[in-house]
């Protein structure tokens, strides 16, 4: 797995992964990219495990051009995807065995903004940096994190929150649950 600084992010599977970062490397910057973050570990059954890592990023984010390239997904997220550490799969019903049920994380991250109404009164929303370094809109679920809440959310403050994709169209995410860690001393 591979990271652009454009935020697309490529995964696929390889007998020989610093050949192909080295390929994908000489040809992002053809078009002005680099690589920002790498993944990669040694699977058993590859072919499967490419398949079934696909249809689960496929529910998270928005293909670019071929079924391997993905937007919209914070690198952290799709690591942890591919290891399946820090996440809860609902398994669907299905009759054709492919589809993926909803995805839930439970991720360290640091709280860029405290938690604020959208103008319309709607939403409570904060900024979250997660491991990789990536920064997600986190649509919350519980007002007493909000300004007049009886926990505030400050800047800087380390939190383990779970959350899922809120919705494909603007890339948000549902903060179901957040919890406070204790502060750096």
């Amino acid at each position: 797995m591979i990271q652009f600084d454009n935020g697309v992010i490529k995964v696929g599977r390889t007998s020989d992964a610093a050949a192909r970062h080295a390929d994908h490397a000489r040809d992002a910057s053809r078009f002005g990219l680099t690589i920002t973050n790498q993944w990669s570990t040694p699977v058993q059954n590859a072919v499967a495990a490419e398949d079934r890592l696909l249809r689960q990023l496929e529910t998270l984010g928005h293909h670019t051009s071929g079924r391997e390239y993905f937007r919209g997904i914070p690198f952290t997220v799709a690591r942890h995807v591919a290891e399946g550490t820090g996440i809860r799969i609902e398994e669907v019903s299905c009759c054709c065995g492919r589809c993926v049920g909803t995805i839930d994380f439970t991720l360290a991250a640091v709280a860029l903004t405290p938690a604020t109404l959208t103008e319309d009164g709607k939403e409570l929303r904060a900024e979250f940096r997660l491991a990789d370094g990536d920064q997600i809109t986190g649509v919350l679920a519980d007002p007493d994190f909000g300004e007049s809440g009886r926990y505030p959310l400050r800047p800087g403050r380390r939190v383990e929150i779970e959350f899922q994709r809120w919705g494909l169209d603007d890339d948000t995410w549902k903060v179901w649950d957040l919890t406070e860690q204790p502060a750096d001393r």
